[in-house]
């Protein structure tokens, strides 16, 4: 069976399992902006997290990255950012 969560809980939840840090309220504004985790809206209106979609959304944000392509600002081997002119 699934888990399902309102707001409140599955801010607890990315919390509690992923030490992912999202207010209610950030998770509110994600519907409208986009960016957040999946989220189903049931006939009365109520919205509804699953777990299943938080752990998918979540498991990207928190598994590092093995790309080596660009190095630290302080690296020797780091280029520095030229300034570029813009036409007045």
């Amino acid at each position: 069976m699934l888990k399902r969560m309102n707001t409140k809980q599955a801010s607890q939840h990315l919390r509690d399992v992923w030490g992912i840090i999202r207010a209610p309220g950030t998770l509110r504004r994600m519907r409208s902006t986009g960016g957040g985790p999946e989220y189903l809206k049931v006939a009365s209106g109520e919205v509804i997290y699953l777990a299943e979609k938080l752990d998918a959304w979540a498991e990207p944000i928190i598994t590092p990255h093995t790309s080596t392509a660009s190095y630290p600002l302080n690296s020797p081997w780091r280029r520095p950012r030229r300034h570029q002119q813009h036409p007045a």
